[in-house]
């Protein structure tokens, strides 16, 4: 019997490894996907690299083909580059410079297959791999990457007119009517006219932001996985269920059309949670530095402590017993040797729950610990420990700690401090982005000031 179910469970495993292993693979490009079985081959991975059948790739990036037969080379020309490659050699010609192969071009059931990424990132398109989905993802420049998350939420929430209707662009990418409405709603919220100076600034910044996050999150290389696309539909559906049959109604009263509150608030979110996740991971020393320098400029402190707590309005023997216990474990701190002591110390007398979640201290700023704790704390040296610091918890023992410490990337305020990092650099970015106006652009935000006297005067 045993034997059987050994033989069962061994054919089991193989199906499955089967399965897996016949899994399909998609190639997209923006967004859309490269339908490669209809040039009579899918896509497939050979020795670590996808291969797609030429005419799929080419024709989808808008390149030129030639096939000379004799030779069985393919040459394909894309504005001014040209690419030459030969079935069975290991590398391909890009204007006459040679590019070394990992795959070369081949015959697969009668039809000519090439590396989809050599070939995509000779023509300048940027490609990413999606191991979950089994996806290559291409991207043809930073426009493309907007159509991929653009198309992404429109498979969620559908696209008004105003969504589809382009009146600017911000770096080159496109503003819709619906962005340009709601910067014309909320600067006359705000009493401003659109002539106005500061009212100007303000529109281009609106208009600007999200355009630096789409170039730094295209630059990284950033695409959003299922978990990812789930967390934008629960963040649809919480404010559905939130305002129930008045959702509708919402929108319609409102500066933002239903699609365009979700670009920002879910999608655009997604994106920016994504670049963090990335930078917060260990190992980015560059980006490890400019937490410090952020964290340094922003007053940041570290500190373990030992807390003797008493009840909340305690009664004076209550306080002494707490006070005659907190001094013993003082005299054992100023004793110490070493400050690596001050953990064994901690595990023994320690009665704040909190340090077992922050086994490494707590990280804060001004303003985010009761004050006799914070004002101790930062008169603390680096290394030093305080005598005893009463708070409405009890008596504390603190322990400053530098922040430089390896620890410190697997804290939460790390991760706001990469949040912090990112949302300067956006900024930044954002300064520099260029705004250009349609010719109808000044006539259709005036539309939209009607709209909001309108509005207002019913």
């Amino acid at each position: 019997m045993k034997r059987i179910l050994s033989a069962i469970l061994l054919v089991a495993a193989v199906l499955t490894v089967s399965v897996f292993a016949a899994s399909p693979v998609t190639v997209t490009l923006n967004g859309e996907k490269i339908d490669c079985a209809s040039y009579g081959q899918e896509a497939e991975i050979v020795e670590g690299r996808t291969l797609v059948p030429l005419r799929a790739i080419f024709e989808a990036l808008g390149a030129s083909v030639e096939w000379n037969g004799e030779t069985k080379t393919v040459t394909s020309v894309l504005d001014e580059t040209e690419i030459k490659l030969t079935i069975g050699e290991k590398a391909l010609y890009k204007n006459g410079e040679t590019v070394e192969l990992d795959v070369p071009a081949m015959i697969m059931n009668g039809r000519t297959m090439v590396p989809v990424r050599a070939i995509s990132e000779s023509f300048g398109v940027k490609v990413e791999w999606d191991g979950e989905t089994r996806t290559v993802v291409l991207f043809d420049g930073v426009l493309g990457y907007n159509a991929y998350l653009e198309n992404i939420l429109a498979g969620l929430i559908p696209k008004s007119e105003l969504d589809k209707e382009i009146v600017a662009t911000a770096g080159g990418l496109p503003i819709s009517a619906a962005n340009a409405r709601s910067a014309a709603l909320t600067t006359k919220s705000n009493g401003f006219e659109f002539d106005d100076e500061e009212a100007k600034k303000e529109i281009e910044a609106f208009y600007s932001e999200n355009a630096a996050l789409v170039n730094f999150a295209y630059n990284e290389g950033v695409i959003l996985d299922e978990a990812d696309i789930n967390k934008i539909k629960s963040q649809i559906f919480a404010l559905q269920l939130q305002l129930g049959d008045n959702y509708d109604k919402a929108f319609a009263e409102s500066p933002y059309t239903e699609y365009f509150y979700h670009l920002n608030t879910s999608l655009y979110s997604t994106v920016k949670s994504s670049v963090i996740d990335k930078y917060s991971a260990p190992g980015n020393d560059t980006m490890y530095s400019l937490v410090l320098d952020y964290l340094e400029k922003n007053e940041y402190v570290r500190a373990k402590h030992i807390l003797i707590q008493y009840p909340k309005n305690p009664t004076e023997e209550q306080r002494e017993a707490a006070f005659s216990k907190s001094l013993d474990v003082l005299v054992k701190v100023k004793a110490m040797k070493d400050i690596s002591e001050f953990d064994a110390l901690i595990e023994q007398y320690n009665e704040d729950p909190g340090m077992k979640s922050n086994p490494d201290g707590y990280c804060f700023t001004r303003g985010e610990m009761v004050k006799p704790f914070e004002n101790a704390t930062y008169a603390l040296e680096i290394g030093k420990t305080s005598s005893l610091v009463e708070t409405d918890y009890g008596f504390h023992i603190i322990l400053r700690l530098p922040l430089d410490d390896e620890s410190l990337v697997n804290t939460s305020v790390y991760r706001r401090a990469v949040s912090g990092v990112i949302t300067n650099t956006l900024y930044k970015i954002a300064e520099g982005i260029e705004v250009e106006y349609s010719e109808n652009y000044t006539a259709r935000m005036q539309d939209f000031g009607h709209e909001y006297d309108t509005m207002f005067s019913e």
